[in-house]
């Protein structure tokens, strides 16, 4: 089984990692590549955030059926 503890040091980890690479990214200048790394990040976070829901998920929590505003835009 997964330690709580730890789950929540790993959330906060990969939070803090796409953090800073937000903070680079707005160091680039503009151009293609720029939003192409752009698109990566946002992929990035919404992976993040649906690693969370599956942590809490299997950690027992009861999550909600609503779409994630988030998720939804990034889905289409």
């Amino acid at each position: 089984m997964i330690d709580p503890t730890e789950a929540a040091s790993w959330i906060t980890a990969g939070k803090s990692g796409l953090d800073l690479l937000r903070s680079a990214w707005t160091l680039l200048p503009k151009g293609a590549e720029k939003d192409r790394i752009a698109r990566k990040l946002e992929e990035a976070e919404l992976a993040l955030e649906l690693s969370n829901a599956k942590l809490a998920k299997e950690l027992g929590f009861r999550l909600c059926q609503c779409p994630v505003p988030a998720a939804a835009d990034a889905m289409g």
